[in-house]
C-alpha cells in the first residue's frame, strides 16, 4: 500500500513520546483535531503540506508519500531490513538525540468492494492508535516493544467506497514500528490519479515513482 508520513515526526522532550499520547498534538501543529481527519474529505492531509509550526528542535514537518512496492520494484533493497520491513532508519538516517522521543503520523485510504465488517490488527513500538473514517478502532498506550497484532478492532466498511485510516505512534526511544493488517484485505489500498514527482526531504532519497491516488 501506500502510505503518507509526516517527516520528520514531532520531536518531543523526555518522556514525551508516550506522555503526549491524547493530547492532540496534530491539532496543534496542523489545526486539525485528530478525530476529524478521517472523519472529513476536506481534513485529509495532502502531499507536501505543511506543518503550520515547527517542532520543538525548529524544524518543518511535511507530509511524504511513501509508495513501498514502488521502492521494491525499484530494487530498493537496502531500505528493507528483512523481507517487507521498511528501514526508515537506512531511508533516512537517524539521530538518536532528535529521534527518542517523538510522535510519528500516517495516513492512508483503502477499499473493499463488497463492504461488510472489517477487522484491523494494529502492531506498534511503543503506544499507536489508529483511526477510521473519524472512529477510534485501534489503541494501544502502553510503552512496548513491537508484537504482531498487538492491538485489535473492527468497523464497518461501505462497499466501493474510499476508507480514510489515520493512525498516530508515539516513540519513548529504542527502536519503533507500526503495522496494520485488515481482514479481509482491501481491493485497492492507495492513495488516486495525479501523477507527482518523487518527493524526498532534505538528505532523503525519492520516497515515491508513479501514482498516488486522491479520491476528491
Amino acid at each position: 500500500m501506500s502510505w503518507m508520513v509526516l517527516d520528520p515526526p514531532i520531536r518531543l522532550g523526555a518522556g514525551g513520546g508516550i506522555a503526549s499520547m491524547g493530547k492532540d498534538l496534530y491539532k496543534d501543529y496542523f489545526g486539525v483535531p485528530e478525530l476529524e481527519v478521517s472523519a472529513n474529505k476536506s481534513k485529509w492531509p495532502v502531499p507536501g503540506q505543511m506543518s503550520i509550526k515547527q517542532n520543538n528542535i525548529k524544524e518543518d514537518m511535511y507530509w511524504i508519500p511513501i509508495n513501498f512496492m514502488d521502492l521494491v520494484d525499484a530494487n530498493q533493497g537496502t531500505l528493507f531490513a528483512s523481507g517487507n520491513e521498511f528501514d526508515w532508519a537506512e531511508w533516512g538516517g537517524r539521530d538518536e538525540a532528535k529521534n527518542n522521543q517523538f510522535h510519528e503520523y500516517l495516513f492512508t485510504l483503502a477499499k473493499w468492494n463488497n463492504g461488510g465488517e472489517i477487522t484491523l490488527k494494529q502492531g506498534r513500538d511503543d503506544p499507536g492508535v489508529t483511526w477510521v473514517n473519524g472512529e477510534k478502532v485501534c489503541e494501544g498506550l502502553a510503552d512496548a516493544d513491537w508484537a504482531k497484532d498487538s492491538d485489535v478492532g473492527k468497523f464497518t466498511a461501505k462497499a466501493g467506497e474510499w476508507t480514510a485510516i489515520f493512525a498516530e505512534l508515539g516513540e519513548n526511544t529504542g527502536e519503533c514500528g507500526y503495522t496494520l493488517r485488515s481482514e479481509p484485505p482491501p481491493d485497492d489500498g492507495t492513495l488516486d490519479t495525479m501523477l507527482l514527482m518523487a518527493v524526498a526531504s532534505k538528505g532523503k532519497i525519492p520516497v515515491m515513482w508513479g501514482y498516488i491516488k486522491s479520491s476528491y
